[in-house]
């Protein structure tokens, strides 16, 4: 069963909701972790304001509040009759 990680601080868990590492392995296979500045600088590229810890919570929020505002995609219902004998 995979392992579900939890994030311990704000930051860490906005770059997890959109994908973001906060570690890569080289070509060495060296570990690196990713800098505050450069996670705050990946979520700006991607529309995301992580300036503050306010803005972070409220990325988180709208993140989280997201799918549960989604429309459902149009669906068609078909009534088949069905012979009776």
């Amino acid at each position: 069963m995979p392992q579900i990680r939890v994030a311990k601080d704000s930051l860490s868990k906005l770059t997890q909701l959109y994908g973001i590492g906060t570690s890569y392995y080289d070509f060495r296979g060296e570990r690196h972790k990713v800098s505050r500045d450069s996670r705050v600088a990946i979520l700006a590229a991607m529309g995301v304001d992580a300036s503050s810890e306010e803005a972070i919570e409220k990325a988180v929020h709208a993140f989280e509040t997201s799918s549960w505002m989604r429309m459902l995609p149009p669906a068609l219902i078909i009534i088949v009759p069905v012979p009776l004998g």
